[in-house]
């Protein structure tokens, strides 16, 4: 698992980035979960059926299942996590959500520096699709766009543009 060339650096990272369509609700998205009252130690079931209808609607009805209760608790376990991997798994005990909905969380609504795991942003850095992610290959996935995005002086949302646009273009045999 390694960065492509074509995004070895800032320009290029930049490049990438700047070609991503962002959703118009993104923006509103993001400014919401920050001006909360309890960003970065907790979300609401408010909070994840946002998350969740950004990131992947088709997981919106199991989402809908967890109780308000149950969101606070396990959100607030999770961020509270010195461990990466804990806080993906903590996060998963809600209905409804996988690895990639629970990086979502934590690079939306934590104060922890995590990239979202995506299935265009493994493809571009030649890992295996998401859902064959084990405790390692996420493990070194975090390390890579952290170290990448600190390397590059670029915030993780910047760098999972970048990654997501590209992956993409690979996965449609687009030249990049």
């Amino acid at each position: 698992m390694r960065m492509p060339e074509d995004l070895e650096t800032r320009e290029k990272i930049l490049e990438w980035a700047a070609r991503y369509s962002i959703p118009e609700d993104e923006g509103i998205l993001i400014n919401c979960l920050k001006k909360s009252g309890h960003f970065g130690e907790h979300i609401t079931k408010d909070d994840l059926l946002e998350i969740v209808r950004w990131k992947s609607h088709r997981a919106l009805g199991k989402a809908r299942k967890n109780s308000e209760e149950d969101v606070i608790s396990v959100s607030r376990r999770a961020f509270g996590s010195n461990s990466d991997v804990a806080r993906v798994k903590i996060l998963s005990e809600l209905h409804g959500v996988l690895w990639p909905i629970a990086s979502a969380i934590l690079h939306l609504a934590s104060t922890n520096c995590y990239p979202i795991l995506d299935i265009y942003a493994a493809l571009a850095v030649n890992a295996p699709p998401p859902q064959k992610f084990n405790d390692r290959l996420l493990e070194q996935y975090v390390s890579l766009c952290r170290a990448t995005a600190k390397e590059h002086d670029i915030s993780m949302r910047t760098l999972d543009r970048a990654l997501i646009t590209y992956g993409y273009h690979k996965s449609k045999d687009k030249s990049p």
